[in-house]
């Protein structure tokens, strides 16, 4: 016995000892797996379309970035958009180290998200990306991230996410403030239109044109030479006078010199020399309202529903939105066959919805509401809002670059900017009007991702067998094992 015991002791403790080496080598094997998996990470995407796989071109762009970008996903998780952007911001991060991330939940990081939302000016129930690049900023909004379907909105439901676009839009908002030789945008002053400032009736929207990043300033042409050469865009808007014959020709010459305009008309005003520029490019304003009747207890309104028309890129991006504006509102008869062979390219953009109508004989409506007439009133082609593009060839004709000829939206009503009218469908439509007129999106050619839905189709025999499959067989095939390894213990 006494030798037996010094054996089993030297067993036990050569036991122990290579239990010991083993948890040892398997520590140092998970901690040398965990050290390798940190600094020698790879993603690999195996969709079946690669949606979670970066482009060529913004992968491009990432690795020439040399500037530091920060990236703050100010998203609630209720939003059907919320996996795609997170997942989308940490490829951001993970293909450029330049690239900070920080992702914020309005809802429980209520003291940062208060931060964010004076400093950036926002609302905390909004959903956005803010990209940020040495003091520089741009808000990205859940309307530029994704494509939607509100045809549901007027039975109650929610919109529908279409395709998904967050890569081009955060990718466009990066270029922007990385290198932002965006220039000014000018209001033209002067002609009765609203100012600017503090007690601006059009405030509301110059804070949107602040957040998108664009400096914004008045501009008269009063013994001018020129529209300023840092000009990005001219505004005019709900001017009540009418430009100089030298004021039209300035905004011709920035015009021929591939200018961008914003034309918002006070269809009240008198302004012959304006409309007449709008005519040479092939938008002639008719003198004519719109009203619309809906029955009790409206009645007749001059409230214009509006749809879009499909012809530009900027309409695309609102299918299903109906913007509404309020005040009084004229139409347009748009020629393009005859500008085209000068090179201009106009496109109706806005019209008003079925059930309106275009009168001549809006004077009567402060006395009488202007019934709708047949044989004087139109019913069709009421198109109050379009688009005009001058596309100039590249300079080399092998250039692969992207024309830069000038762009114009004009709109027969002015009204709906002010603060006590604008809604945000107005708001974004005129913010989306503003980034086509610069050309923002030719910065990035990225195609949207299309949401796909798979459906599987089960016969009632497969659903009769996965129910005997899962409510029966694996249950009873549990218990007679269970009854197998009791009576085994028990023998």
């Amino acid at each position: 016995m006494s030798d037996a015991s010094p054996k089993s002791s030297i067993r036990r403790f050569r036991i122990g000892a290579n239990v010991l080496a083993q948890v040892i080598a398997v520590c140092v094997l998970v901690a040398a797996a965990n050290w390798l998996a940190f600094r020698h990470w790879r993603k690999y995407d195996f969709s079946r379309e690669r949606d979670h796989t970066l482009t060529a071109r913004t992968t491009a762009f990432l690795a020439e970035l040399q500037k530091p970008v920060r990236l703050v996903v100010f998203f609630g998780n209720s939003s059907p958009i919320f996996a795609d952007v997170n997942l989308l911001v940490e490829r951001y991060r993970a293909t450029s180290p330049r690239i900070e991330v920080e992702s914020i939940n309005p809802y429980r990081d209520q003291s940062r998200a208060s931060e964010l939302a004076a400093r950036f000016k926002v609302g905390r129930e909004e959903n956005l990306v803010i990209v940020e690049c040495e003091g520089r900023s741009k808000i990205v909004g859940a309307d530029d991230l994704a494509e939607w379907d509100r045809t549901g909105a007027a039975l109650g439901q929610p919109p529908r996410v279409v395709a998904f676009r967050g890569e081009a839009a955060i990718t466009g908002a990066m270029l922007e403030v990385v290198e932002p030789s965006r220039g000014v945008i000018y209001v033209l002053r002067g002609l009765g239109g609203p100012d600017l400032g503090a007690t601006s009736p059009i405030r509301i929207f110059t804070t949107l044109l602040e957040r998108e990043n664009l400096k914004i300033a008045e501009l008269s042409l009063a013994n001018a030479a020129a529209v300023p050469a840092d000009a990005a865009a001219v505004f005019i808007v709900g001017a009540k006078y009418d430009p100089s014959e030298p004021d039209i020709a300035l905004l011709r010459q920035y015009w021929e010199r591939n200018g961008r305009f914003l034309v918002l008309l006070d269809p009240n005003s008198f302004t012959p020399r304006l409309q007449a520029w709008l005519g040479s490019l092939g938008m002639v304003l008719q003198d004519d309202r719109l009203f619309g009747n809906f029955g009790p207890p409206q009645g007749i309104v001059n409230t214009v529903i509006s749809e879009f028309l499909g012809g530009t890129s900027l309409a695309q991006k609102f299918q299903g939105v109906n913007p509404v504006f309020s005040g009084g509102t004229a139409t347009f008869a748009l020629e393009p066959a005859r500008v085209l062979p000068a090179g201009l390219r106009t496109v109706g953009l806005l019209q008003a919805v079925k059930g309106y109508w275009a009168t001549p004989e809006w004077r009567t409506a402060g006395v009488r509401a202007p019934e709708l007439n047949p044989a004087r009133d139109r019913q069709t082609d009421l198109v109050f809002a379009g688009t005009v593009e001058r596309e100039d060839a590249p300079a080399e004709p092998s250039s692969t670059a992207p024309p830069r000829g000038g762009r114009l939206v004009a709109v027969a009503n002015a009204a709906y900017l002010l603060d006590d009218n604008l809604t945000q469908p107005g708001a974004d439509f005129t913010l989306a009007a503003v980034n086509w007129s610069l050309r923002r999106e030719a910065l990035v050619g990225i195609p949207p991702r299309a949401v796909r839905s798979f459906s599987v189709t089960i016969p009632e025999p497969q659903l009769q067998r996965i129910f005997q499959i899962t409510v029966l067989l694996i249950p009873a095939l549990a218990a007679a094992l269970g009854i197998f390894v009791w009576r085994r213990r028990r023998a």
